[in-house]
């Protein structure tokens, strides 16, 4: 079915040796070592600028079984860890024991364990040796590696203060330093990040061959799908003999600069796929993710139109012929170079725009985004609140939204996610009416970011079908449904939850 090949530019590669039709399952596995997002203290630390002093940012799921919990049990004896039951602490204590002392240690006070930290530190307790798995790093460049050097040492240090035997085959703490290094850099190259149910990043799980020679493409051919930390590749279109198999490592809906950091920073190469090259497809997409759109004519908003189609076209990899002509400019406001004149211009239309106006857009994202951050901790903390209160503030929110729409385009980012937690709260207030409204305009969005391929827009296409059954609206909920069935079947595949959940769901309603 496929073959590891060797190239010089991508080194390692997965290639097909025979036709595999769409919605084939190529890859299962269990990971070899996984360790969850997670715990009180194991995410990113934030800097609160206004009270000088660190935070920290904690992402409930049960270090064991990796399910979301709304309380935690944390291990009597480090603190670190958390669980979402006794029983699931017992369970996990094997595994735990050996790393709890290193947490409980006063070395981590002052600084925060990143998951990339705590893989590493579990590699070493469990013996687990990653150059089995992908070789040796030989192209540790200088800059690299003064960038892990700290954290290394922080680990180094930690393993060294419970672990003394841990290093003893390493005759100069040169060598030591340099060891842990080449770890970081091989749980950033090889993990891959565990999605929940939900599409949430959950955890970092090592596979073994053949998962890490998988390259990455933003336009992949594969998708990566969970259920709980067993994973599944999945083909996502028919694949002919000689073609690559390539998964994405990140979100694609990132801004291509963004996805190129990611791409270097995190995983030490340069994408050079379709989306990230300069070219029609990629420019619309980046130009939907970071400018300020103009649809003030009527020409305008039938460039935006015409846009999002060649970007569709790209993401659901059809053949799709456009005039690079019709692109000499671009329904897009840009500020002027003269000092003297505080306007924008777009650069089809030539309408002008006050620079005071464009502040006040860029502002009112910044407010909307800590609204909708203090709505989500309010529920997640289940926290006591009145309904017509929450209703008001999700009404104002989505208002915002819409007008932040009117200068930026309605898949940018920040709106997606956006739109995406307040379409989860208003489901929780039972306010299905507002929720299917929302759901629409996010199925819109995403269908933009990530074409129909993406499992994303499957699991969309279901929830959005449900809420306008649920309202009565049953040709167009059935209509969706349908839709979300023929995704759902071909991304996550028929022996997945949420396929046997419509199934069921159909079923149930005798639809």
């Amino acid at each position: 079915m496929y073959k590891i090949e060797y190239t010089e530019d991508k080194g390692k590669c997965i290639v097909a040796s025979t036709q595999i039709r769409s919605g084939y399952c190529i890859v299962e596995s269990h990971p070899e070592i996984a360790i969850p997002l997670c715990v009180k203290f194991m995410a990113p630390r934030i800097v609160d600028s206004t009270l000088k002093k660190n935070n920290y940012k904690t992402i409930n799921i049960c270090f064991y079984c990796f399910e979301k919990v709304n309380k935690c049990i944390y291990c009597p004896n480090c603190k670190y860890v958390a669980y979402c039951s006794d029983s699931c602490l017992e369970r996990a204590w094997k595994f735990h024991r050996e790393e709890c002392d290193i947490y409980k240690s006063n070395i981590f006070d002052r600084y925060c364990p990143t998951i990339t930290m705590r893989l590493v530190i579990h590699s070493y307790l469990t013996h687990f040796n990653f150059y089995d798995y992908s070789g040796t790093i030989t192209d540790l460049t200088k800059e690299k590696y003064e960038n892990l050097k700290y954290p290394a040492y922080i680990v180094a240090v930690a393993l060294m203060s419970k672990k003394k035997k841990i290093f003893s085959n390493f005759d100069e703490n040169k060598n030591i330093l340099k060891n842990v290094i080449e770890k970081f850099i091989k749980v950033s190259k090889n993990t891959l990040q565990i999605i929940d149910n939900e599409l949430e990043p959950c955890g970092l799980g090592f596979y073994k061959k053949p998962v890490p020679y998988f390259n990455h493409s933003c336009l992949s051919n594969c998708i990566t799908i969970f259920k709980n930390q067993k994973l599944y590749i999945r083909t996502l279109m028919d694949i002919y003999p000689g073609e690559e198999l390539t998964i994405s490592y990140l979100d694609i809906a990132f801004d291509r600069n963004t996805r190129l950091a990611i791409c270097t920073d995190q995983y030490f190469f340069t994408c050079t796929c379709k989306l990230c090259k300069v070219n029609i497809p990629s420019e619309c997409h980046n130009m939907f993710n970071n400018d300020f759109i103009c649809t003030r004519s009527e020409n305008c908003k039938k460039f935006v139109n015409y846009m999002e189609m060649v970007l569709i076209s790209e993401l659901e990899r059809k053949l799709n012929y456009h005039n690079k002509l019709h692109f000499k400019a671009f329904p897009i406001l840009k500020k002027s170079t003269d000092k003297n004149e505080n306007i924008w211009k777009c650069m089809l239309c030539k309408h002008e725009t006050n620079d005071s106006v464009i502040k006040g857009v860029i502002e009112k994202e910044k407010e909307t985004v800590k609204e909708v951050e203090y709505l989500e901790t309010l529920f997640a903390e289940k926290y006591s609140y009145d309904n017509k209160i929450i209703l008001q503030s999700l009404n104002k929110i989505k208002s915002k939204i819409d007008y932040l729409t009117t200068f930026y385009h309605h898949s940018r980012y920040s709106l997606q996610k956006m739109r995406a937690k307040i379409l989860y709260i208003s489901i929780q207030l039972q306010e299905f009416k507002l929720a299917y409204n929302i759901a629409n305009q996010y199925l819109k969005s995403i269908e933009v970011s990530y074409g129909k391929y993406s499992p994303i827009y499957g699991y969309y296409i279901f929830l959005t079908g449900k809420l306008a059954l649920f309202l009565d609206l049953k040709s167009a909920g059935l209509n969706l449904i349908h839709k979300a069935k023929k995704n759902i079947i071909k991304t996550y595949g028929p022996e997945s939850p949420i396929y046997k959940d419509l199934e069921k769901f159909l079923y149930t309603n005798k639809y």
